[in-house]
């Protein structure tokens, strides 16, 4: 079997200034997804400990379920 994990960091629009923090994060996120993977854990402990990584690296999202409009509300409704 071929392992293989995808992580990415949302469909957003990233600032020149701001790249190198998404790519950094997302290849955190990657590496603790990867190690569960080698190691011979289960796919979706993989998921999650990436998950992990993006909702505890403050250039993401990740844990809000939404993101601000130009107005500075919330675009939709944060997942509960």
């Amino acid at each position: 079997m071929t392992l293989a994990i995808i992580v990415h960091g949302g469909a957003k629009t990233i600032e020149h200034d701001k790249a190198k923090a998404n790519i950094d994060g997302c290849t955190a996120a990657l590496e603790a997804g990867w190690a569960i993977l080698q190691r011979g854990g289960s796919a979706k402990d993989a998921v999650e400990a990436a998950i992990r990584v993006l909702e505890d690296d403050p250039t993401f999202n990740a844990s809000m379920g939404a993101t601000l409009d130009t107005d500075g509300q919330l675009s939709h409704s944060p997942v509960s």
